[in-house]
Parts: C-alpha cells; structure tokens; sequence
C-alpha cells in the first residue's frame, strides 16, 4: 500500500519537526497502540 501525505504536511509538518520522518508515521498508521470504535459503530480512531 502506498502512503500518501499532504503538501502541507510535508512543507510545514515535516520541516518543524526533523525528528519525524515519513517512516515513523507510516509504521505508527500500520500499527497503532490502541484503537478506539466511536459510538456510531463506524468509525474508528487510532
């Protein structure tokens, strides 16, 4: 699957915060610390 981020977390996001690289958030998306089903059954949050 390919990830794809916004240009403006790319320009602003990423260029405040060195530390954080594309990579980081790819494996935090793929596996999340906890997940939580909202009350509407539909959608969840991670």
């Amino acid at each position: 699957m390919a990830y794809m981020f916004t240009p403006y977390f790319e320009r602003v996001v990423l260029a405040k915060r060195p530390s954080i690289t594309r990579d980081m958030c790819i494996r935090v998306v793929k596996n999340p610390i906890r997940v939580e089903t909202q009350t509407d059954q539909e959608t969840v949050r991670s």
